[in-house]
């Protein structure tokens, strides 16, 4: 994985979360630029999950990690971790996350991983589900 991607993709997830300056002028365009990476890159999917799981586990803000099982829904509503980590996705999903996720999770590893990302309305709808379901 390329440096400038790595840096991006992190700037992305931190600014999605709040943890970080956005790179684009809304936390939408930020996560749809981690589903973009993901979709676009299968090397990078392993990375975007591992960084998820560690912006969750080493945050103390609680609404920074509901951001995170934000992103991690999206994520694996677009595509799945590799078999080597899908077995530690689960179990985080299961342990931290919601139905929601876990049926994504498993759907997208049963159909495969989606070839376009979804719109910032669409991430934006997604999100806003999620939140009034909370």
């Amino acid at each position: 994985m390329g440096v400038r991607l790595s840096v991006a993709l992190s700037r992305n997830i931190l600014g999605y979360c709040g943890d970080a300056s956005l790179l684009h002028e809304d936390a939408a365009a930020a996560a749809q630029e981690v589903l973009l990476l993901g979709i676009g890159h299968p090397s990078l999917r392993d990375e975007i999950y591992a960084q998820l799981l560690r912006q969750f586990a080493g945050n103390p803000r609680e609404e920074s990690r509901g951001r995170v099982r934000e992103l991690l829904r999206l994520c694996a509503g677009c595509f799945s971790p590799s078999d080597d980590m899908e077995n530690m996705v689960e179990m985080f999903v299961r342990e931290h996350g919601d139905r929601d996720t876990l049926v994504a999770l498993h759907k997208t590893a049963f159909v495969g991983p989606r070839e376009r990302p979804p719109t910032a309305q669409e991430v934006t709808r997604a999100v806003g589900r999620y939140l009034d379901a909370v």
